[in-house]
């Protein structure tokens, strides 16, 4: 063999040696890219989330870890509660809101902030029938039952939900049993949390006339929300005997709730009594408490359920419009004192004694005059 032969049998060697190992760097390379993505899949598969995803293109089921519900009558501030646990939170977007599949309302530690009301829909003169959903489904999972993801389906057969698969899963206005809801999620091992808001009475009343005008129909969806608040109140938070439950009549009245300050042997649970009452994952707050602490009582709620945050949103009255103005104050009277004394218009007080006194002369004369004179 010459010299030249055995040149170019040295370089096809070299040639070949050098594919070879790039040929084991590309495979070890495509096994490490692989092993990533198993790894990847994993990881999403653990946390029930994928990450740097469309939300339109998702038709499997996701599921949180944990989701924290805000629920209420309507019109109670349960918009602006879950705002604010959503931007505390820090979820992608917007939170869930009820039963719809535009958005997952998740951060990227698989925290879902969801917004119910109770009813929650459309209004109660497109929809009067009042009905009670036990379970909403993870996101996606909406429509008819036949044209879901098989995860879905899968959920909709656990939750009972699958009997009429051609028609909507949800009527378009229901109320959410909580304690159903609660407890099907719990038993699939997803963390549960109620923060239920309650506002003063009269006024949520009338401010939910934009929801339902018909004043018969918003007394009786009334009823039905505050049945299941209290229900929910009295397993999760009092655990109390029959005869000292809540009751519809007891919700708003401050003297049931003094009943529970000197309560001490309920071991950790909260009562009614303190800021912030709570039991298993069920949180009751208050409306005008938070007008009237505002950044105090949104840190409370974030110490309550665990949340790391400096969040503070922008705090306005919603109450204001649906209180009375008081009466204006006068700085000068229409008539002379003198005038004013023998006037009817203005018998409603007596008039002012000289040096800041008061004439009980002048108080029988005023009392007199009220009486027509006699």
């Amino acid at each position: 063999m010459g010299r030249s032969t055995t040149k170019y049998v040295v370089l096809i060697c070299f040639l070949a040696l050098g594919s070879y190992i790039s040929m084991q760097q590309a495979n070890q390379a495509l096994d490490e890219s692989n092993t990533r993505t198993v790894q990847g899949r994993q990881h999403s598969k653990d946390n029930n989330i994928a990450n740097n995803f469309q939300e339109k293109s998702i038709r499997e089921a996701v599921v949180p870890k944990k989701i924290i519900s805000v629920i209420g009558l309507e019109s109670s501030g349960t918009q602006f509660m879950t705002d604010v646990l959503a931007k505390a939170v820090r979820v992608r977007g917007r939170y869930r809101e009820g039963s719809r599949a535009n958005t997952h309302g998740m951060n990227d530690n698989g925290v879902q902030v969801q917004h119910f009301s109770l009813p929650w829909g459309t209004t109660c003169q497109a929809h009067p029938k009042q009905i009670i959903q036990n379970v909403v489904l993870p996101f996606p999972c909406s429509g008819t039952v036949e044209k879901m993801s098989n995860s879905c389906k899968e959920w909709a057969r656990e939750a009972n939900m699958d009997r009429h698969p051609s028609e909507p899963t949800y009527p378009p206005r229901y109320f959410l049993d909580i304690i159903k809801n609660k407890e099907f999620y719990e038993s699939k091992g997803v963390e549960q949390v109620f923060v239920i808001v309650l506002r003063d009475r009269s006024i949520s009343f009338a401010s939910r006339k934009g929801h339902c005008n018909m004043t018969q129909l918003r007394e009786a969806e009334e009823l039905i929300g505050t049945d299941i608040i209290v229900r929910a109140i009295n397993k999760y938070i009092l655990n109390k005997p029959v005869d000292r439950r809540l009751s519809h009549e007891s919700l708003y009245d401050e003297v049931f709730w003094g009943e529970y300050n000197n309560i001490t042997d309920d071991g950790d649970r909260r009562r009614l009594s303190s800021a912030l009452p709570s039991g298993s994952n069920v949180f009751l707050v208050s409306y005008e408490s938070l007008l009237k602490l505002k950044e105090v009582y949104i840190a409370m709620i974030y110490d309550a359920l665990g949340i790391e945050s400096d969040y503070m949103p922008a705090f306005k009255d919603g109450n204001q419009k649906y209180v009375s103005a008081p009466a204006k104050v006068v700085s000068k009277p229409y008539f002379s004192q003198p005038a004013r004394q023998n006037s009817l218009k203005y018998v409603n007080r007596p008039a002012e004694a000289p040096k800041g006194e008061f004439n009980m002369e002048q108080h029988k004369t005023q009392k007199q005059i009220r009486a027509g004179g006699n």
